[in-house]
């Protein structure tokens, strides 16, 4: 399946290519971004060092991690990687991001409506139960889930707008056993309409243009 999506990836951004005679423009990133709220909603977060170190290895140059608590409750991961441009070595959909978010023992992928968005959601199985992982891409303005969706409109700003910033978004909360899955993305849908509006908010404002 990624070397799938690599092959497509790389056809569509070769093609881009004949077309770019000039550079893209770089969308620096906001400092906003830098600051992102630790209180969501009725969460309460605090940064985390070792998920930094994971975002890393993607290429972005915007990143947050943080890990959020309601309560006593399971603790939900919170990732944001923001690109302010995108190559064939550093893209949102790119082997990089994909890796990062199947893992290591993926055991089941698709697509959901979660907090009013549709998202991938993947889960892993993990030595001590499950983790289940929602991930969608932010582009010039629009939430999108789907990896060819995301290729399509960093083309599309690429050739009308001469920027294909972006960023990928990655919420995840582990669990024991797989009937708690229900009870886990009732929380998780909760979380995200928290945490939407914040994500908006911290990144670029929109380009225009294209809607799906």
């Amino acid at each position: 399946m990624v070397a799938k999506h690599m092959i497509i990836a790389a056809i569509m951004f070769s093609v881009l290519g004949a077309y770019l005679h000039w550079p893209m423009m770089v969308v620096k990133t906001p400092s906003d971004i830098k600051n992102f709220p630790q209180a969501v909603g009725s969460w309460q977060g605090s940064p985390e060092l070792a998920g930094i170190e994971e975002l890393d290895e993607l290429g972005a140059e915007g990143l947050v991690s943080m890990e959020y608590r309601l309560g006593e409750g399971t603790p939900i991961d919170f990732r944001l990687a923001y690109f302010e441009y995108q190559t064939q070595a550093k893209e949102l959909a790119g082997d990089r991001v994909e890796l990062f978010l199947l893992g290591d023992n993926p055991v089941e992928q698709g697509h959901v409506s979660v907090g009013g968005l549709h998202v991938r959601r993947i889960i892993q199985q993990r030595t001590n139960g499950y983790r289940v992982i929602l991930s969608w891409y932010e582009v010039d303005g629009h939430s999108v889930g789907k990896f060819w969706k995301v290729v399509l409109q960093s083309m599309y700003g690429s050739l009308v707008h001469r920027q294909n910033n972006g960023a990928v978004v990655v919420i995840a909360m582990d669990y024991s056993e797989p009937m708690e899955l229900p009870r886990a993305m009732e929380q998780l849908d909760d979380f995200m309409r928290a945490v939407v509006p914040s994500v908006k908010t911290v990144l670029p404002p929109t380009a225009k243009g294209w809607q799906w």
